[in-house]
């Protein structure tokens, strides 16, 4: 499959991003967290997308495995690129709370 795909609680990375994603989840736990994967095994599946319905949507690009620097984006503020856990989660909060 191509696409958006759920990535449930009980998914993980293996990485950091598993940190930054839990944190998530515990502040907000209505968001919904899909993971990219891509057609071929060279695609980039580094991609995470959590959305807040009628909230916000952010996205989050990482290294492999889900590790630093995390890129994160939304419609609504300009990339930041963060080089921690913390970091990434504080960016990651705010741009949820609409």
């Amino acid at each position: 499959m191509t696409g958006r795909i759920p990535w449930p609680a009980s998914e993980q990375a293996g990485g950091p991003v598993d940190e930054v994603l839990s944190a998530v989840r515990q502040r907000f736990p209505d968001v919904v967290v899909e993971r990219w994967t891509g057609k071929f095994p060279a695609d980039d599946d580094n991609v995470w997308f959590l959305d807040r319905s009628g909230v916000a949507e952010v996205q989050i690009d990482t290294s492999p495995e889900g590790t630093p620097p995390f890129v994160i984006e939304s419609d609504d503020e300009p990339m930041v690129r963060a080089g921690d856990v913390r970091n990434a989660i504080t960016v990651v909060l705010r741009l949820l709370e609409g």
